[in-house]
């Protein structure tokens, strides 16, 4: 199991007048004390096989993102696409980051950093 599933449950807004329609997303979160340069050549092969082709949505859930977190960090690493190529400007879904994890991090950009700011 992954060490967090966080579930976003938003209201449909399609004109349901009971008001009983919602979205429902997932962000899969797993933490590691590793460095980058372990999760990415360690973790992260792993972390596919287990979680992103074992576990899937139902009906019309999805899962909106992954995101792996590491407490082994330098003070200026940032959030980063587990992608290797990712084409400019465009978003690929799910979102798949790596996430250090240290007190003074704010990242605007990071899946993770919205959901937890909700």
């Amino acid at each position: 199991m992954p060490d967090f599933v966080i579930k976003i449950e938003t209201p449909d807004t399609d004109g349901d007048i009971f008001g009983t329609s919602s979205s429902v997303k997932y962000l899969i979160v797993d933490a590691k004390f590793s460095d980058a340069q372990t999760v990415r050549k360690n973790h992260l092969p792993e972390f596919i096989l287990k979680y992103v082709f074992s576990i899937s949505a139902t009906g019309d859930e999805e899962i909106s993102g992954y995101s792996l977190v590491y407490g082994k960090c330098l003070s200026r690493e940032r959030p980063a696409s587990a992608y290797d190529k990712q084409p400019a400007g465009k978003k690929i879904s799910p979102s798949f980051e790596l996430v250090p994890l240290m007190e003074n991090l704010s990242n605007e950009f990071s899946s993770l950093h919205k959901i937890l700011t909700l």
